[in-house]
C-alpha cells in the first residue's frame, strides 16, 4: 500500500483519528446515556417482580398510561396463559373485576408506577387472592396521576 505524499499521509491520519474519536466518545454515549429512562420509560418493574416474587400473578399498574403502564406492559408474555406476571392497567373497579375474572387462580398485586410514587415502582397491595382483590378494589381505586403533564425526557 503506497501512501503517496506526506500531505496525503497527514490527511489519512487525521481522518483515522477523527473516526477513532467518534467510536470511542460518541458511540458509548448514544448506547448508554442517550436513552436512559427515555420519555420516563424505565425497566424497574422487572427488578420489583424479582424481589417481590410476582410469579404467576396479575399485576395492576396504577399511574399514567405512558410511562407507568407502558413500561410494564412490554414485559407481558405473548401467551397470556403462561405462568409469568401479566401487567394490566389499574382502571376502575368494574373493569378491574372483569380482568380478575378473566385470570382465575392468579395472585393479584397492585403496584404504583413512578408518576404516583415519585420514585420507582412500589407495591401498593399484594399478594392477594382473587376474593381479597375483589374486596379491595373500591378501597384501592386508582390514585389521581397528573394526566396533562408531559412525560420527562425527549
Amino acid at each position: 500500500f503506497d501512501t503517496g505524499t506526506e500531505s496525503e499521509t497527514r490527511l489519512l491520519s487525521g481522518v483515522a483519528l477523527l473516526a477513532l474519536g467518534a467510536i470511542v466518545v460518541f458511540m458509548p454515549w448514544r448506547a448508554a446515556d442517550r436513552y436512559w429512562h427515555y420519555r420516563g420509560m424505565r425497566p424497574d418493574i422487572v427488578a420489583l417482580a424479582k424481589t417481590s416474587g410476582f410469579g404467576n400473578s396479575l399485576i395492576f399498574v396504577n399511574g399514567r398510561e405512558l410511562p407507568d403502564y407502558t413500561s410494564a406492559a412490554v414485559y407481558n408474555p405473548l401467551d397470556l396463559a403462561d405462568t409469568v406476571p401479566v401487567y394490566v392497567r389499574h382502571d376502575s373497579p368494574a373493569t378491574d373485576s372483569a380482568v380478575i375474572a378473566a385470570f382465575p387462580g392468579r395472585r393479584v398485586w397492585f403496584v404504583n408506577g413512578p408518576t404516583v410514587s415519585k420514585a420507582s415502582y412500589a407495591v401498593r397491595a399484594g399478594p392477594l387472592s382473587t376474593a381479597q382483590a375483589l374486596a379491595e378494589l373500591t378501597r384501592l381505586a386508582p390514585a389521581a396521576a397528573p394526566a396533562a403533564a408531559a412525560p420527562p425526557g425527549n
